[in-house]
């Protein structure tokens, strides 16, 4: 099972370029960060910058909803494709629980750090709903 978020429709298309690996460690809430393509968010796009944005915004939102506790020991791979589709995969780093992938789609532009704020955000929901 996995949850899709849906972005209204303008006609727009990505470009193509080849798919990249990147990842980063944080020290605090998320245990580790992962992301692949992020060349599809933004060309200036690193993976240190995508996983700060992403922790950042989760945990923002798990504060706001005192749930900040429940992104401590998770470990995320973010993965961005070119057709625009963004997903987070989400398991807890003792191997206890893994979460249903999270997922954006936008067919009328290329994907966004706004995107990456709306997939955030769906992960915090989720982690609070569970």
């Amino acid at each position: 099972m996995s949850y899709r978020v849906p972005i209204p429709l303008r006609p727009a298309f990505s470009i193509l370029t080849a798919p990249l690996l990147v990842a980063c460690v944080s020290n605090g809430g998320l245990a580790n960060c992962s992301a692949e393509g992020v060349q599809y968010l933004s060309s200036e796009a690193t993976e240190a910058s995508v996983c700060a944005a992403f922790e950042r915004r989760v945990s923002e939102a798990l504060q706001q909803g005192d749930a900040s506790a429940k992104a401590d020991n998770l470990s995320v791979t973010l993965r961005f494709q070119k057709r625009g589709t963004m997903e987070a995969s989400i398991v807890a780093t003792n191997g206890d629980k893994a979460y249903p992938p999270i997922a954006i789609d936008v067919v009328d532009r290329s994907l966004a750090m706004r995107d990456l704020d709306r997939l955030a955000d769906a992960v915090a929901k989720m982690l609070m709903d569970t």
